[in-house]
């Protein structure tokens, strides 16, 4: 997950096909105006959560709104470095073992 900025208005849920069959899709939660004081003056932006992924097919943003949290879930799983990967399992081993009073 990252935070995205605009000084355009963002959407909750974008998909564009790309061509090959699939799509990218960006989802964005926390969306709120922001505003930053510059030598320009006051700079207002939109930011937000974002996560964003490549699937198979064409949905549309009503199937993904129907599952929102789940699609959310998915793309950040799927954005997960190896070693964020490897951080996330050692972290269940842990608290496996914690609860079960097995020792690791």
């Amino acid at each position: 997950m990252i935070i995205a900025r605009s000084a355009t208005p963002i959407e909750r849920i974008q998909i564009e096909p790309n061509g090959m069959g699939g799509s990218d899709v960006w989802l964005h939660r926390a969306i709120a105006d922001a505003a930053v004081e510059d030598a320009n003056g006051t700079q207002v932006f939109q930011e937000a959560e974002e996560v964003h992924g490549t699937v198979q097919g064409i949905p549309t943003a009503e199937e993904i709104g129907e599952s929102f949290d789940e699609w959310w879930d998915a793309l950040e799983e799927a954005s997960l470095t190896d070693a964020e990967r490897f951080e996330r399992l050692e972290a269940q081993v842990l608290f496996t073992a914690l609860m079960t009073e097995t020792e690791v």
